[in-house]
């Protein structure tokens, strides 16, 4: 039996575009780069558990710190599900996707973000339509846990652990090799030696931000060029912490919805129509 259930606020998470479902026995090391991609380190108590979003060809994949495998509020939920349903529960300020009795997406919902638009959000966002529509105030959950008689966790968890900064050290040691056997080879007197080591250093942190230079601006002017092609207006754009802050519109609400699915770790701000000026704008987040 598991141990008391993890919160929802515990929870940390992201999605990672693929062409294609991963064979499950190639599944750790696209995660584990998944994780390297997205600058994301676990400690050796972190659990991380995924799923396959089939109908965008994502995977939705969280972590958390906690030495043994718990049971989640959402996965009482089961109880109510129906074999052969799409099922969309809103429980609080989260909905919650479960196709079948599979659990297949969460996500909180921002103020901005209606209840009464959900349905046409979760369409247009994940391509995913349900059939029962499950609304959950905090004393009906409470009965339906004590009630519940779950006792094991069914969600799809990374077996192996992945310990990221003992990988990334072992990267760069095996890089280095060569280079400092050049250096042994060639320069034994250490004044020399040091010197040397001192300009190799420079010339990686110079190599180092130059391709990291090149690499945001392929980044930004993709994105230009994406918002150009879905006919999208930029009004704004901040970009700080690898994170972009963006603000834009379109007269096509499919537009800005098509948009959405190239996004990275998306966080929808806000999403309005202007009638006036028939325009919808929305102000939103994410990873580049």
């Amino acid at each position: 039996m598991l141990e008391k259930e993890i919160k929802l606020a515990d929870l940390n998470f992201f999605t990672e575009k693929v062409s294609e479902e991963i064979n499950k026995s190639n599944i750790y090391n696209f995660i584990k780069t998944s994780f390297l991609k997205n600058n994301l380190k676990l400690s050796k108590d972190s659990k991380v558990f995924f799923s396959f979003l089939k109908y965008t060809n994502e995977y939705f994949i969280v972590y958390y710190k906690n030495k043994n495998k718990q049971l989640h509020e959402f996965e009482y939920f089961y109880d109510l599900l129906k074999n052969d349903k799409n099922t969309l529960v809103v429980y609080e300020d989260y909905f919650f996707l479960f196709e079948g009795q599979r659990f297949y997406y969460f996500q909180k919902i921002s103020e901005e973000l209606k209840k009464d638009d959900l349905k046409e959000y979760i369409n247009k966002r994940f391509n995913f339509y349900f059939d029962n529509n499950i609304v959950l105030n905090k004393k009906e959950f409470i009965i339906l846990k004590e009630n519940s008689k779950i006792n094991n966790s069914n969600l799809e968890y990374l077996h192996k652990k992945i310990n990221l900064k003992l990988l990334s050290l072992l990267f760069i040691f095996l890089l280095s090799l060569p280079l400092f056997y050049n250096i042994f080879q060639n320069y034994n007197n250490s004044i020399a030696y040091d010197k040397k080591i001192e300009n190799l250093e420079y010339k990686i942190k110079e190599q180092k931000q130059k391709i990291k230079k090149e690499y945001l601006h392929s980044r930004i002017a993709n994105l230009f060029k994406t918002l150009k092609d879905k006919n999208i207006n930029l009004i704004k754009i901040n970009y700080k912490n690898k994170k972009v802050n963006l603000s834009i519109a379109s007269n096509k609400r499919d537009n800005i919805y098509a948009f959405f699915k190239t996004c990275k770790k998306l966080y929808v701000k806000s999403f309005t129509y202007k009638e006036k000026e028939d325009v919808y704008e929305t102000n939103i987040s994410f990873v580049l």
